[in-house]
């Protein structure tokens, strides 16, 4: 009978240390850490990114020549928006020009199109 006894305390005392070693175990272990936001960095940073979309966007639609006649391109940010405009240039001093420039407005954040405008 003793020596079941002494069986059982051994096993009782074994238990609880191998439960201590689990327990100290878990405890070094670091909790989960949120992962870490990147910084954010906007599509259309500065504004010759804003002129060169608007170029892109604006060729396929009104044709190279007539985009490329309307240089320079002025960008503007306004909030998280840019807009970005091009230039008319009288063929003769003093000749009023019936019409307009492109218009183009882009988000900062993500590069898309919001509005696109050419006066006729």
């Amino acid at each position: 009978m003793r020596l079941q006894r002494c069986q059982m305390k051994q096993m009782c005392i074994g238990g609880v240390v191998i439960l201590l070693i689990l327990l100290a175990a878990f405890q070094c272990v670091p909790a989960q850490q949120k992962p870490q936001r990147l910084a954010f960095y906007p599509a259309v940073p500065d504004e010759a990114t804003a002129v060169r979309i608007a170029e892109a966007v604006l060729i396929p639609k009104f044709g190279e020549e007539r985009v490329y006649s309307e240089r320079p391109f002025v960008a503007r940010l306004s909030g998280d928006v840019w807009t970005v405009d091009g230039t008319i240039h009288p063929s003769s001093p003093g000749l009023i020009v019936k019409g307009g420039p492109a218009h183009v407005q882009i988000s900062r954040d993500d590069g898309r199109t919001i509005m696109l405008t050419h006066e006729k």
